[in-house]
């Protein structure tokens, strides 16, 4: 089902994360004498928590802009009340498909355009990381 596929695709990241953090941040501060040590430890952090943010708005951009394209169609006809709830989120979708004698159209639409959005925009994610992951090896390398 799909919650196992998001379950495989967390543990992954989790572990991902478990082998590439300790050694980062053990390169940071060891490329720093002591005394530095816990200025390092901030910058380092707070990189993290950058990084974080950026690739969440870059996700969240991604997957709403595809779920506006993608659902655009099917709010032909609605007010303009159920338009603008159909169309911000997937949630408000599945809210107005209940009051509607059609609604497995907009809902099928609506389960369509995430899924789009969010597919589209963990692909660009994870070639994201790829490419970072690639170039801080050669970075280490030299």
């Amino acid at each position: 089902s799909s919650l196992v596929l998001v379950a495989i695709g967390t543990l992954i990241v989790g572990v991902g994360a478990a082998f590439v953090a300790p050694p980062g941040t053990a390169a940071v501060l060891n490329a720093l004498p002591t005394s530095k040590a816990g200025e390092g430890a901030g910058v380092n952090q707070i990189t993290r928590q950058i990084g974080a943010a950026v690739g969440v708005a870059i996700a969240g951009t991604i997957l709403a802009a595809l779920y506006l394209r993608d659902i655009a169609d099917s709010l032909v006809g609605l007010t303009p009340e159920q338009a603008t709830t159909a169309s911000s989120s997937i949630v408000g979708a599945q809210q107005v498909a209940e009051q509607l004698p059609n609604g497995a159209q907009l809902r099928a639409a609506a389960d369509s355009a995430f899924t789009t959005g969010y597919v589209s925009a963990m692909v660009v994610i994870s070639i994201i990381s790829i490419v970072s992951a690639i170039a801080v090896f050669v970075a280490m390398r030299n």
